[in-house]
């Protein structure tokens, strides 16, 4: 039979994993609320600046830093730095697992690099400045609160990390599914993005646990954000026709095919991921 201050071990354990669930989802939907905030100070900044774009990359970047400043706090409150290998500071060998994928961004970046050339110097400072806040706040909140978070929910279980890096990697992808309330008629944009974002998210979560920091997925995460937004950076809209359905289904066959290559490499990395150096930092975490 179970004694009373087993029952009462059970009960706090439970107690925990619930905090643990309204942490998680408390957190996305905040920052998703806050973020939306972007809107109507772009309308506000735009009756100064009579610059679309500049407002855009102007209201974005403060309602991310904002959010970021948050984020922050509640990452050194519930003890999550260490986790982060941001204190203290641990960087290991972070270059060999960066060299690849760079190299891939940096050719895919050329195409684009006539865009780059063109724009203004002010508007491109602002451009990268804000997908370097993109970066920065996706990968506080997704792997730098929310998977050692469900770590430490899933831990004691089989696969405890493993699942953890599945569920904050589809949590990730299910966000960007909010882009449809803006946009309705871009499903398949949207649907591409959503699978993408599962496949690079969960090589981002490998990333950090592999090199033990989170500013490898964040530079990693600037690099891709940089590269794919170039076409941001043309004031004038430009009308593109709609895609046929042979397109589409190309389009979701090589984003499909793009995703499950991250998540192979994730599972390459995560053969040498130190599993209960994580399990015992993700103990110290203050629910």
């Amino acid at each position: 039979m179970i004694n009373q201050q087993e029952m009462i071990e059970i009960s706090q354990a439970e107690t925990s994993k619930t905090k643990i669930l309204i942490y998680s989802l408390s957190l996305v939907f905040l920052t998703l609320i806050a973020l939306w905030f972007r809107v109507p100070l772009e309308a506000e900044l735009l009756t100064f600046i009579e610059r679309p774009l500049v407002a855009s990359l102007m209201a974005g970047s403060l309602i991310r830093f904002l959010i970021i400043i948050c984020l922050s706090v509640f990452i050194v409150k519930k003890r999550l730095l260490a986790f982060n290998g941001l204190y203290p500071f641990d960087l290991r060998n972070p270059l060999l697992l960066l060299l690849l994928p760079v190299i891939v961004i940096l050719l895919l970046a050329y195409s684009s690099y006539e865009i780059y050339f063109k724009a203004e110097p002010f508007i491109l400072f602002f451009f990268g400045l804000a997908q370097t806040l993109v970066g920065v706040l996706e990968e506080l909140l997704f792997r730098g609160i929310i998977l050692p978070l469900l770590i430490l929910y899933f831990a004691g279980k089989n696969k405890s990390i493993l699942k953890a890096v599945w569920f904050s990697s589809l949590l990730f992808g299910a966000v960007h599914a909010v882009a449809l309330i803006r946009n309705p008629e871009s499903i398949w944009d949207v649907t591409n993005t959503v699978i993408f974002a599962i496949g690079i998210g969960f090589l981002f979560a490998c990333l950090l646990l592999r090199s033990r920091n989170i500013l490898v997925p964040i530079f990693l995460h600037f690099l891709i954000d940089f590269t794919n937004g170039a076409g941001d950076l043309n004031e004038v809209e430009v009308l593109t026709p709609t895609p046929t359905t042979s397109t589409i289904v190309l389009t979701l066959a090589v984003v499909t095919a793009m995703s499950l290559f991250f998540i192979g490499i994730g599972y390459w990395l995560m053969k040498r991921v130190q599993k209960e150096e994580w399990l015992q930092k993700a103990a110290m975490i203050h629910v």
